[in-house]
């Protein structure tokens, strides 16, 4: 049950990952380039295509591992350990790129992200952002935050609502619970993934007014030509 209820804070993650993120705009874009979209607008070669998988496969077996059993004692030592995993992926793929297509999966990922992304290290000193105006950005994504854990925890007082069955061995009313419970998270999800879309754009529309007029221009840029994601 707690997984299904942590599904409505997918479109959060994306924000979370650029409050401590200090990885290259190549290296978030690994996230995405075993999507078939955008494989075919990165124009991958079949050789290529068959190096995501692999490596992909062994870089999820591995961050399982190092996510196992995680604690807050050990936290930032899996966290290195992961960063390290991530490193050596992230050479290795990007390695196999054209520079057409390391410029185009900037773009993508520039793009997907949206103006979070102008905290990403490389991106906030190519924009010259000042530390006032990442201090905005950053109220903007806690904004965000906040909204979606306040909905998070209304959603989770709903269904501690649903009466648990009082005999424990009663299959029968076990399952009864669980489906009400799902039907009550599917129920949810009808609304919530647009309502968590609609706080994260409205962060980032606030996030984008931040900058100047010629740091805007530089920011478009960089985005390069608008891809139909769709």
């Amino acid at each position: 049950m707690k997984r299904l209820i942590l599904a409505l804070l997918v479109g959060i993650l994306s924000i979370a990952a650029f409050c401590q993120d200090n990885l290259k705009v190549e290296q978030l874009g690994l996230a995405y380039i075993t999507a078939d979209k955008v494989q075919t607008e990165l124009k991958l070669t079949s050789a290529q295509k068959n190096l995501v998988k692999t490596e992909f496969q062994k870089y999820l077996a591995q961050a399982q591992k190092i996510l196992a059993g995680v604690t807050r004692e050990n936290e930032k030592e899996r966290k290195s350990q992961l960063k390290n995993v991530q490193d050596k992926v992230a050479a290795k793929l990007l390695g196999q790129l054209t520079p057409p297509q390391t410029l185009r999966l900037r773009q993508l990922v520039l793009q997907i992200k949206g103006s979070w992304a102008i905290l990403v290290p490389e991106v906030k000193k190519s924009l010259k952002v000042t530390p006032e105006q990442e201090k905005q950005i950053r109220g903007y994504q806690k904004e965000v935050v906040d909204k979606v854990t306040a909905l998070e925890n209304q959603r989770r007082q709903q269904l501690s609502l649903i009466p648990r069955p009082s005999n424990t061995k009663d299959e029968a009313a076990i399952n009864a619970y669980k489906q009400k419970i799902e039907a009550q998270i599917a129920s949810f999800r009808k609304t919530d993934v647009a309502t968590i879309s609609g706080y994260e754009n409205d962060g980032k529309v606030k996030a984008l007014n931040v900058l100047t007029a010629t740091q805007r221009k530089a920011w478009v840029a960089m985005l390069g030509p608008k891809w139909n994601s769709k």
